[in-house]
């Protein structure tokens, strides 16, 4: 005998006392009754914590040239967009954090009344087929050391841009311990951070290849792994919302 909730509303992807509003339990009759009205799932389910991917809601009917506004963890607000056929799409914002993120979309621009979430993953474990492609990685890897400089060199799929002038950004990403006090004893904690370095490029065309020189700069000798960022080439540097 199956368990049915109320209401999903504002309870998307939650596992409640006796019953779930997660898709998983929907075909095990413990889903609220509400859910298909309520809840949606994405496709793909996860994104780069660098955000940018196109993340397209299943199993909501939209009208074509309508708006859709997309809101991340009920902060991140941005126009998300609607193809011929009426499928919607919301872009995944830059998150300063991975693990299950919420959103909510909208097509009045005032109720936010259907929920979801993607997986925001660490960059190197999101889909190869978003990645930026070092040539050589040896001289990537070990650049700086002796015998070992000159241009870097990339390549990536300019197809899945539409856009045909891009920026080029480099991010850093680093952990670090961070001392608490707690009564006699202190203790640490382990904190990531994720911050945007410098420009590799404006208005460059999106041919799907690249070469740059790093910057030597003392700055960023702290920075443990380095993230490139591609966006649109109307966005500003190290935007938020790409």
């Amino acid at each position: 005998m199956g368990y049915i909730c109320q209401t999903s509303r504002g309870q998307c992807g939650d596992v409640l006392e006796i019953c779930s509003c997660h898709a998983t339990c929907v075909s095990l009759l413990k889903s609220c009754a509400d859910y298909n009205q309520s809840c949606f799932q994405v496709t793909p389910h996860s994104s780069s914590m660098l955000g940018g991917r196109a993340l397209r809601i299943l199993g909501v009917a939209l009208h074509p040239g309508g708006r859709l506004l997309c809101r991340f963890k009920g902060e991140i607000e941005q126009e998300g967009f609607i193809d011929d056929e009426g499928h919607g799409y919301c872009i995944s914002p830059l998150l300063y954090e991975t693990g299950w993120i919420p959103f909510t979309i909208s097509i009045d621009g005032i109720h936010f009344d259907r929920s979801g979430e993607f997986l925001s993953v660490h960059p190197s474990k999101a889909d190869p087929a978003f990645e930026v492609i070092p040539v050589n990685a040896t001289q990537w890897q070990h650049y700086g050391t002796p015998n070992v400089s000159g241009r870097l060199k990339m390549t990536w799929n300019s197809s899945l841009i539409g856009e045909e002038t891009v920026n080029l950004e480099l991010w850093g990403y680093r952990e670090f311990s961070r001392s608490t006090e707690a009564g006699v004893n202190g203790s640490s904690s382990l904190q990531a951070e994720l911050s945007y370095l410098y420009s590799l490029g404006r208005n460059l065309p999106n041919t799907g290849a690249f070469s740059f020189v790093p910057d030597p700069s003392e700055d960023y000798s702290n920075w443990k792994l380095g993230n490139i960022r591609i966006t649109a080439s109307s966005k500003s540097d190290g935007a938020r919302y790409p």
